[in-house]
């Protein structure tokens, strides 16, 4: 396989990929959070997971084709077993699924994590989309600081008065 065709097909898995990450995102905008950094929604939040699932899915699927071939010629069915096992025959680096949590910190970190898994199948030239998400990390953490700093100087001027 040529470099061009190589990096075709990274381009190609890699854009698929982060189509899901997009539309995981968009199901997490439909929710809101409580006063404690949970997501409201369980139904949004778990689509979202089982969303960036998929995306992590078809670029381990984008990064077997480019590095082993070998493994999707099996007939084996791709169930998280042949993921794991091929996976774990290149670097290990296996994503859990979600499982009920609606803190949006864990959230946000198997989003990261997601997006390293993506990142192995990115294109030359093609900018991290981990600045991207680090950036919005950061402010989404400021801003739940800023709300909680707002409350407590509001809890004190009720017991001011």
């Amino acid at each position: 396989m040529t470099i061009k065709e190589q990096e075709h097909i990274k381009q190609k898995g890699y854009e698929e990929a982060m189509h899901y990450i997009a539309n995981a995102k968009d199901y997490l905008q439909k929710t809101t959070m409580d006063e404690n950094g949970f997501y409201k929604s369980k139904k949004y939040v778990r689509t979202a997971c089982g969303t960036a699932y998929s995306g992590v899915l078809e670029a381990l699927g984008t990064y077997f084709e480019l590095k082993n071939p070998d493994a999707l010629e099996s007939k084996e069915r791709r169930t998280i077993d042949f993921y794991r096992k091929n996976l774990a025959k290149e670097n290990g680096k296996v994503l859990g699924y979600y499982d009920g949590i609606g803190d949006s910190d864990v959230i946000k970190l198997g989003f990261r994590r997601a997006q390293e898994i993506i990142d192995l199948i990115k294109p030359v030239g093609v900018a991290s989309a981990m600045d991207e998400i680090q950036h919005e990390y950061t402010w989404k953490l400021k801003e739940k600081e800023r709300v909680a700093e707002k409350r407590k100087q509001a809890n004190k001027r009720r017991q001011r008065v």
